[in-house]
């Protein structure tokens, strides 16, 4: 029977920690300047590997221009960063480790372990997204701040990762809790890589032009609403999708358990018969929005956790498509994995058109993403009867000339 996830967290911890305390009582390795592939030691914790995980693992870290601070072509590490001009500044941390006969760097503290684990899994995150499309491949360093203070906020300024698109950064505040750290979690890594994705494709020029309208409006209050809608839903999906690209890279439907248990729970990728169709509704979001206006002078963050209601069911949904079209097509997981992430890619391409063209009033249909995936012309998803018949119980359109196009030119069932 295979162990619950809280047996499985503790046993990595008990192992991840034994690892640093082993480690940390060797000679240290001179610092040199290593460069090129390199191959170290990181727990991978998160990604789903049957009953008996095994946490520490040795994998090769590629284009390092320096292993003292872990930089490469594929990140950049700042230790308590600020921010100027669009950029991390602050100083880079400096590795310990342990270099053994085969030649492979094991990490002798916490940090280093921090920085092994971030490099590799963004490095891989940005390999899959040269996959998907070329146009996602990174071109320089991604940024990464350690140990990010965060001062007035409570709620992020502890136990968090989070990425800035002012800065293109993924930020790392410190972890107090005694479970997996946020920065070995592979899943949550993967789920803040993808912010990156939604900024760059959506929020950048999103956020501007629903400022601009809200600016221009002649009835504020009227706009605020319709404003604060909006940012809602949006906040929501982008949380949704990360969720599932979380399950994506890991396959564990429940990897914020092994860091964050209070909110897994709530958030696990699984869809039951029972919740299948079942979303947010225009009159859910718009009853919560209008809650947040009278009760907090910050609406936005009033709605910080009111917004995973409408991503976790995208995520479920996104999930159950993807192992119907393994399985009903006799593929592979990891093909269904890619032909769905490129359908994403290019529904965030298709989002950012129509949203540029929204007026004051304009507001997203909240079974936007479900309708992309019915139409193969947008989607490229060529979708057999029974998949089509799952995603139409999310589809609640009354526009009659769109009901004739959803789901034609499907495949036949396999």
């Amino acid at each position: 029977m295979a162990r619950s996830i809280f047996s499985r967290t503790l046993v990595n911890g008990l192992i991840w920690s034994f690892s640093l305390a082993f480690f940390s009582c060797q000679p240290q390795t001179p610092v040199a300047e290593a460069q090129g592939d390199l191959k170290v030691m990181i727990p991978m914790v998160a990604q789903n590997r049957g009953a008996i995980p095994n946490p520490l693992e040795t994998v090769t870290i590629k284009n390092i221009t320096s292993l003292k601070n872990v930089s490469g072509s594929y990140v950049q590490f700042y230790y308590t960063p600020g921010s100027s001009a669009g950029s991390l500044t602050g100083v880079a941390p400096q590795a310990k480790f342990i270099r053994t006969n085969d030649n492979v760097y094991v990490p002798s503290d916490s940090l280093t372990q921090q920085m092994f684990s971030l490099y590799y899994h963004v490095q891989k995150l940005n390999d899959f997204n040269a996959e998907i499309s070329p146009e996602l491949k990174q071109t320089r360093p991604f940024q990464i701040g350690l140990n990010t203070q965060v001062e007035g906020n409570a709620s992020t300024g502890k136990n968090n990762a989070f990425y800035d698109g002012g800065s293109n950064a993924l930020l790392v505040v410190p972890y107090t809790l005694e479970n997996i750290p946020i920065s070995v979690n592979s899943g949550i890594i993967a789920h803040e890589f993808f912010h990156s994705i939604f900024f760059k494709q959506v929020l950048a020029n999103f956020g501007i032009q629903q400022d601009a309208l809200l600016k221009s409006a002649p009835n504020k209050n009227e706009a605020l609403k319709v404003f604060y809608f909006n940012q809602t839903y949006i906040r929501g999906l982008n949380e949704g999708l990360a969720d599932y690209w979380g399950w994506l890279y890991t396959d564990n439907s429940d990897f914020i358990s092994a860091s964050l248990p209070k909110f897994g729970h709530d958030r696990k990728i699984e869809l039951t018969e029972s919740l299948i169709g079942k979303t947010e509704t225009d009159s859910d979001i718009e009853d919560q929005v209008s809650q947040a206006q009278e009760l907090s002078k910050k609406p936005t963050e009033y709605l910080s956790s009111y917004i995973y209601q409408i991503g976790t069911p995208h995520a479920r949904f996104l999930k159950m498509l993807t192992q119907k079209i393994a399985v009903e097509n006799k593929s592979s997981e990891t093909l269904a994995k890619l032909a769905m992430a490129k359908a994403i890619y290019s529904y965030l391409k298709h989002l950012s058109v129509t949203t540029s063209t929204f007026k004051i009033n304009d507001a997203v249909e909240v079974d936007d993403l479900f309708k992309f995936f019915a139409q193969p012309e947008l989607s490229g998803m060529n979708l057999s009867t029974d998949q089509c018949d799952f995603v139409l119980k999310y589809i609640n359109t009354k526009e009659k000339s769109l009901k004739g196009k959803l789901c034609q030119g499907t495949g036949k069932d396999e």
